[in-house]
């Protein structure tokens, strides 16, 4: 879904023109125009192609596709991605149309200059939510055609930030999260990591390496009365998280599912892992400090 969005941006080459050497330095107006008319109808063919019964987040994100036709959102499709939405941030439809709102009003007073940094606010402080936001062609357009200078104040950071590819521990550390970050999946994890603390207590011998201590609390866990198996706590991931619970029996069991995510996923560290997850929350939870409702 992101590299769809993100295709559907690179639609506009025109606009990059500005930053591209080799490329013209006047942005050729009819070219944009018509390019900004092909994205549109591609928003409209995929909105056409989604048979999907979406739930949570997507369903919202629908619900405001139905809401607000004025914003031509676009379609999740069928099998939303996950990953991308953990790395973007969850797309909303009111936050799209709270800066639709604030762009066209700097539109109509001709203030294009304050249009172009509000829409440059959109982008990095939901980036999903941008690129899934139809009208955001059509704003971008009117300000190239109409004012080079505001273009260039949004174009040349949109395209720096896209250009910087994020580190292999942190793509990592979003593949871990996306697997069993948050949910009901990380409840699983969560009890297990409990689970395990209490059979240490209980059963700990300090003669034994880590190991051994994991294959007992194995055995034992997949022994338990009314025992359910979750598929996101595999064999690897309860033995990460015993050998967790055995090295450092003082964490409680969030911090333990966080050393033993590190295990099962490696190339990433505990604190990229937790920066991450701080971040993608953060993300998520932002306000629109100064825009209205």
């Amino acid at each position: 879904m992101a590299e769809n969005a993100r295709t559907y941006i690179s639609r506009l080459p025109c606009v990059f023109g500005y930053l591209n050497d080799s490329a013209p330095q006047k942005t050729d107006c009819h070219k944009c125009t018509d390019e900004l008319k092909v994205a549109g109808e591609q928003l409209r063919k995929d909105a056409s192609m989604n048979t999907a019964k979406p739930s949570g987040p997507a369903a919202e994100w629908e619900s405001a596709r139905t809401r607000y036709p004025e914003l031509h959102l676009m379609s999740l499709g069928r099998n939303p991605d996950d990953l991308s939405w953990l790395i973007l941030g969850w797309p909303d439809g009111s936050i799209s149309r709270r800066y639709w709102k604030v762009i066209y009003a700097s539109f109509s007073e001709e203030r294009l200059s304050e249009a172009a940094e509000q829409l440059l606010n959109f982008f990095r402080d939901h980036p999903f939510t941008f690129h899934c936001s139809g009208w955001v062609a059509t704003a971008l357009g009117r300000i190239i055609l109409e004012d080079e200078s505001a273009a260039i104040r949004f174009v040349r950071p949109y395209w720096s930030q896209i250009r910087r590819p994020a580190p292999t521990s942190t793509m990592v550390a979003f593949k871990a999260l996306a697997a069993v970050g948050e949910g009901e999946h990380r409840q699983h994890w969560i009890a297990a990591a409990n689970w395990m603390r209490r059979f240490y207590e209980r059963k700990q011998d300090n003669r034994e390496k880590d190991f051994h201590f994991a294959n007992r609390a194995l055995v034992a866990y997949r022994n338990r009365p009314k025992a359910k198996d979750h598929g996101c706590l595999d064999r690897n991931g309860l033995t990460a998280i015993a050998k967790a619970a055995f090295n450092y029996p003082e964490l409680n069991a969030a911090h333990l599912c966080d050393r033993a995510l590190v295990e099962v996923f490696p190339g990433t560290s505990l604190s990229t892992l937790q920066h991450v997850r701080a971040s993608s929350r953060k993300k998520n939870l932002r306000c629109i400090g100064t825009l209205g409702t």
